[in-house]
């Protein structure tokens, strides 16, 4: 049966051990040069060679005034213009007394009186009262009691990012430790619940 498309349960127990896999899975929709779309495997050699591109390339999610979100070219006047901004402006993620977690406006008066609180408030840094040395690549952090290892010195080195990977899911470019976060197999754009078309 494999290649076969079936319905069936989200608790159905082929699906829930990965004998059954959603119909996207792998797969990402994809547009050519001449803006027709097809449904391509997400390693298809013509996705690298750049003769496919994601749909989402040109798109930006944004937001109105009144909280409503769409989709838009990145060209458009309304973006440049500030009357669109992206769907985080003006947010921050935050957590209650129970440690539940989520994203609210700054202006949100639950926010403005403490009733919420910023994510890393209460957490102590495991670096705190303490002194930093590098060696020129390696940075170490040591209490004032202890001594650096030879070749160390007081100071920090800022490893620099210039190599950078493109996602083939969004079509992004990211440096190394960013594109390992949160692109890749990881990338938000990579799995479309319910698509029951495939595009030629």
């Amino acid at each position: 049966m494999y290649g076969k498309i079936l319905r069936v349960s989200s608790a159905d127990e082929k699906y829930i051990s990965g004998e059954y896999k959603h119909i996207s899975c792998g797969k990402a929709p994809m547009r050519d040069k001449e803006g027709n779309m097809h449904y391509l495997e997400t390693n298809d050699p013509r996705i690298i060679k750049g003769e496919f591109t994601s749909i989402q390339k040109g798109i930006a999610i944004v937001k109105d005034n009144e909280g409503n979100t769409f989709s838009v070219s990145v060209e458009d006047e309304r973006l440049k213009s500030g009357e669109l901004v992206g769907t985080q402006k003006n947010t921050i993620t935050v957590k209650d007394k129970k440690g539940n977690k989520f994203r609210v406006h700054k202006n949100d008066p639950r926010y403005l009186s403490g009733e919420l609180v910023g994510i890393s408030k209460g957490m102590s840094s495991p670096v705190k009262d303490k002194i930093c040395y590098t060696n020129g690549i390696q940075n170490i952090f040591l209490s004032k009691l202890e001594n650096p290892p030879d070749g160390f010195k007081q100071g920090m080195t800022i490893k620099r990012k210039d190599k950078k990977m493109k996602c083939v899911h969004c079509n992004g470019v990211y440096d190394i430790a960013n594109f390992k976060r949160w692109h890749g197999d990881k990338c938000k754009r990579k799995s479309f619940t319910e698509i029951t078309r495939f595009f030629d």
